[in-house]
């Protein structure tokens, strides 16, 4: 029998694929995601967005602000401290 935190630690493609997610095929990373420091654009505050995607049980996530990497930092300091992979675009 496997412990719950074991689960969290591996990636959801590999829990997908030992049947404990049986309807999910394949992950899925949103990769075109703004942020609040997209201006006119986006209205997510990053650890809102993190929190999230922790929920969902995502493992990655992108930032593709426009015109700009205010938040990048932020960013990649709060999507790592939640073990989120950060990816970072423009």
């Amino acid at each position: 029998m496997t412990d719950e935190r074991d689960d969290e630690h591996q990636p959801l493609h590999d829990r997908a694929k030992y049947g404990r997610f049986p309807r999910v095929t394949m992950p899925f990373v949103h990769l075109h995601t703004h942020s609040e420091y997209s201006l006119l654009d986006g209205a997510n505050r990053i650890p809102d967005l993190l929190d999230r995607v922790r929920a969902l049980g995502m493992d990655s996530l992108a930032i593709t602000d426009h015109g700009n990497l205010h938040g990048a930092w932020s960013f990649y300091a709060e999507a790592k401290a939640r073990k989120i992979r950060p990816i970072l675009g423009f």
